[in-house]
């Protein structure tokens, strides 16, 4: 092999030896991120900080509960369900990182619930019994319950989300 030759192959080896340096210390970095996004919060500061949004919410609610009219919208507690002057009652299965249920909570808080509705909050995450018991499998699921509790309808929210669509498909 000739002096050409052998410029050639060095000059391959080189590269090769470059790409593979860059390619591992770019995946490094990327992990190194990816781990400081996930450890910059431990598992108790995610707890405080969901718990810190859940009161936030419950907040927003309550406050709602006294501007929407004669209608309800409040965070669901099983005694409520049946309550005098309620003849309709919504679940809405919410998820605080779901964009849907995002957009639905601002469209129940700004319309105006009807008087004898109420739309009860469930918190999708911390109620896998009552989520089975409706045979809930999705965030943002809206069940229209009787007045002891029994499930007349069903509704996935998606779409563009307003009261009227909520009121319109749990009837």
């Amino acid at each position: 092999m000739g002096k050409k030759g052998m410029i050639a192959v060095v000059i391959v080896v080189v590269a090769v030896i470059v790409a593979v340096a860059w390619y591992l210390l770019s995946s490094k970095d990327q992990d190194n991120v990816s781990s400081e996004n996930h450890s910059s919060q431990t598992g108790e500061e995610m707890d405080s900080q969901e718990a810190d949004e859940m009161s936030d919410e419950e907040e927003v609610l309550d406050e709602n509960v006294e501007n929407q009219g004669k209608g309800r919208y409040a965070t669901y507690e099983a005694d409520q369900i049946g309550e005098e002057g309620y003849d309709t009652t919504v679940l809405f299965f919410y998820a605080s990182w779901c964009p849907d249920c995002q957009a639905f909570d601002t469209a129940i808080v700004e319309g105006e619930i009807p008087s004898g509705t109420q739309i009860l909050k469930v918190d999708y995450d911390s109620n896998k019994d009552l989520r089975k018991q409706y045979g809930v499998t999705v965030q943002s699921t809206f069940i229209g319950v009787d007045n002891k509790g029994e499930k007349k309808s069903s509704w996935i929210g998606s779409g563009e989300a307003s009261l009227e669509a909520v009121l319109e498909n749990t009837q």
